[in-house]
């Protein structure tokens, strides 16, 4: 389903006209891909605004949080702090990803 489709036009230019969504990359914007647990974290961050107190320093101890892409550590951070994450299997990140799935 295209975002138009979907309703979400409005809503998707807003938050990256906010700097809340950025792309897959410098070229890709993929609003209809499934999302992760570092993405969704740092969309929820972005739109926190909250001030970052960690300084980009690991502070999670789950056994697979090494393997936080660096972009999203902060925000990881901030997430699981905040109970907004809170881990499966005893990993803040799968070891085989699943995508975090939007409410249809």
């Amino acid at each position: 389903m295209s975002p138009t489709a979907s309703g979400n036009t409005k809503a998707i230019v807003w938050a990256a006209e906010n700097g809340i969504v950025k792309g897959v990359n410098e070229t890709t914007f993929a609003p209809n891909d499934p999302i992760t647990r570092e993405q969704i974290a740092v969309i929820l961050y972005r739109y926190a605004h909250e001030e970052n107190t960690e300084d980009g320093k690991l502070t999670m101890s789950f056994p697979d949080a090494k393997d936080i892409s660096g972009y999203a550590l902060e925000a990881m951070n901030w997430a699981v702090a905040r109970g907004l994450i809170n881990g499966s299997d005893g990993n803040c990140c799968r070891r085989t990803p699943r995508p975090v799935h939007r409410s249809p």
